[in-house]
């Protein structure tokens, strides 16, 4: 009876907000943040950061690591130790603050305490435990944090749509993104094993057809205690509320003529066309914003525009940003997890060299940084905060 008495709530609430929960194309108020796309300023490193250091994750047999470049197949920072999802070897990898490894969790099997594939994971905010979606198995399988002991298997409905990422939005209701047809975000009480749609939903032609990514990997962020929501096709933020579900704007850039918006592409064409349209919308419109970190001082992203990619850093204090393509030192700014002591970037060593330049560094991670072999696991760039 409790349970159905949950859901009928949250069923009502959803009804309620149906109409506030879709990105609206309205852009105004104290979230709209004017930004000139065209400005190059000049920044130095140590305009923001103290120091820069260099962390490589200790290689061995059965602690390597197999994405390339970019952003991680999905990394969480908890209590000093980097949680890596290695989603082609279907594991997380775990190493300490200094890059040592420390274990490898690996349950892949058919097993009832196993899961099918890994294709998300979170540590849960409420509980501490370590919580991995599967979602060919279409549950999530709970753990304690070490990875060793099964907890429980939350076994979604039936008829609950596939999903590939996940966040806690309460200690009961989660909420998750799904881009198999549509891309949408939708919730589910574990107490009552119910699911509803929230309003907000892309189309299908825009989701599987387009280069234009609706969300990246990872589109869920918790900052302050709060669940926020990143669309990278134009980089608009949500805050989603635990009390009424509704996604309320967090930050809203206005590029003015170089806004994107769906309209701008024509609807239901072949990958191709949107393919070769690509380099043309990158000129005009800031697209691709598929990195967004957030602490107390700054919002740190990138993206595309004049087939470049720029970064924007926003001090939320001063509300002023700063836009520019590489450091006077050289190298790039590519957070990748935040919190208020440093930013950090996770790059393999055939790359590092397009992140940073060794020259600004001090004698010790300088001689870090020579040593670094490219057949070697990822290396952690860690940049301090001033």
């Amino acid at each position: 009876m409790k349970a159905n008495l949950i859901y009928t709530l949250i069923i009502a609430s959803c009804i309620l907000c149906s109409c506030s929960s879709r990105p609206s194309t309205e852009r105004k108020g104290k979230n709209l943040i004017e930004v000139d796309p065209n400005r190059d300023d000049k920044v130095s490193v140590y305009d923001l950061f103290s120091r820069i250091e260099i962390i490589p994750l200790e290689t061995k047999q059965n602690s390597l690591l197999t994405f390339l470049i970019g952003e991680p197949d999905r990394v969480i920072v908890h209590e000093n130790n980097f949680y890596f999802l290695d989603d082609s070897q279907h594991l997380i990898i775990v190493f300490n603050s200094e890059g040592k490894f420390l274990k490898k969790i690996s349950k892949k099997g058919n097993g009832p305490e196993e899961y099918i594939s890994i294709d998300d994971f979170n540590i849960n905010r409420f509980t501490g435990n370590l919580e991995v979606l599967s979602s060919v198995g279409r549950y999530i399988n709970v753990y304690d944090i070490s990875g060793n002991i099964f907890i429980e298997r939350i076994k979604f409905p039936a008829d609950m749509p596939i999903v590939q990422n996940f966040h806690h939005l309460t200690s009961d209701v989660y909420v998750f993104f799904t881009r198999s047809h549509k891309a949408e975000i939708f919730f589910y009480s574990k107490s009552g094993n119910k699911f509803f749609m929230s309003d907000y939903s892309l189309p299908e032609w825009f989701n599987r057809r387009t280069v234009f990514t609706a969300a990246s990997k990872n589109p869920f962020y918790v900052y302050n205690d709060f669940l926020c929501f990143e669309q990278v096709y134009n980089g608009d933020v949500f805050t989603i509320s635990p009390l009424d579900y509704i996604l309320e704007p967090r930050y809203l850039w206005d590029f003015g003529r170089h806004n994107f918006s769906l309209s701008v592409l024509p609807e239901n064409e072949s990958m191709k066309t949107y393919l070769d349209l690509l380099k043309k919308i990158s000129a005009d419109y800031a697209i691709l914003f598929q990195i967004y970190k957030e602490n107390s001082k700054y919002y740190f992203t990138r993206f595309k525009f004049k087939n470049r990619y720029k970064h924007l850093v926003f001090n939320k204090n001063k509300n002023e940003y700063i836009l520019f393509e590489r450091f006077r030192e050289g190298g790039q700014c590519v957070p990748q997890w935040i919190d208020e002591d440093a930013i950090y970037t996770f790059i393999s060593p055939s790359f590092i060299n397009q992140v940073i330049d060794p020259s600004i560094l001090n004698g010790e991670n300088k001689s870090k940084y020579l040593q670094i072999k490219d057949d070697d696991n990822p290396v952690v760039v860690k940049y301090k905060f001033k």
